[in-house]
């Protein structure tokens, strides 16, 4: 009995000194992380050498090298052999494109239907509730830039137009976190949206609705008509994303 009772010790106690040490490795990114991003460590700031840094925490130098390996990996820091590490500069948008480039592989037209209307149903509900002037007048200066692109049949623009216009309403709703995921998959609707304006033969008189679709968003939120902004916005959607799928089923016949 008593050897079976130190199998079952001797199996239990490294479990419980890993959580502890992978605590210990997560605090100290934490840490770290933390004043890389409220730039108390500023980008280009050099960190102190390992043994300092460590004496500093008051943490084991292995500890300590296993959370700057994690830090290395998001590349929040930078290892220049010989002459120390250093804290990266931060480009959000990097990541976004990278991932978003990952993104526009993997989805299919319905996904990314689905997704827009989901995201994009939120968001301007809340948009209309809390839309301040100063807003309404960037999405006006979005919807004047829109209708010039129209006006002008230039699709690059177009494209670029419409983006910046629905990524205006998303920012009008306050929301951070759907405004970040938002950004996170807009790559990939701007990616889709291109192969609709530039790879397609779609006729005049679709960019002159999308136009019209476009104003009648824009006068639905200065309104605050909750009901005719979703539903005008859900029918915008449907109408670039599905004239898309309509024009190259016609094309491969």
């Amino acid at each position: 009995m008593l050897g079976w009772k130190i199998m079952v010790t001797n199996q239990n106690i490294p479990q419980v000194g890993n959580i502890k040490k992978a605590k210990l490795t997560d605090q100290i990114f934490d840490t770290i992380k933390e004043l890389i991003l409220t730039e108390q460590w500023p980008a280009g700031y050099k960190l102190p050498s390992e043994p300092e840094l460590a004496n500093q925490l008051g943490v084991s130098r292995m500890s300590l090298r296993m959370a700057l390996q994690k830090l290395q990996t998001l590349g929040l820091i930078e290892v220049q052999v010989g002459n120390g590490t250093y804290v990266k500069e931060i480009s959000v948008s990097t990541y976004f494109e990278e991932i978003g480039s990952l993104l526009t592989h993997m989805a299919s037209l319905q996904d990314i239907l689905e997704l827009r209307i989901a995201l994009e149903g939120i968001g301007i509900r809340l948009a209309v509730q809390r839309h301040s002037p100063e807003q309404m007048e960037q999405l006006k200066r979005c919807l004047h830039n829109f209708h010039e692109a129209v006006l002008q049949y230039d699709r690059e623009k177009i494209a670029k137009a419409d983006a910046d216009f629905h990524e205006c309403i998303i920012e009008m709703s306050g929301n951070k976190l759907l405004t970040m995921i938002y950004r996170l998959c807009s790559k990939t609707f701007l990616d889709y949206f291109k192969v609709t304006t530039t790879t397609t033969k779609i006729l005049p008189p679709d960019y002159d609705f999308s136009d019209e679709l476009h104003m009648r968003i824009y006068k639905a939120l200065e309104k605050g008509d909750n009901e005719e902004a979703n539903r005008v916005c859900i029918e915008t959607i449907e109408h670039s994303t599905l004239s898309w799928g309509h024009n190259n089923s016609g094309e491969a016949k």
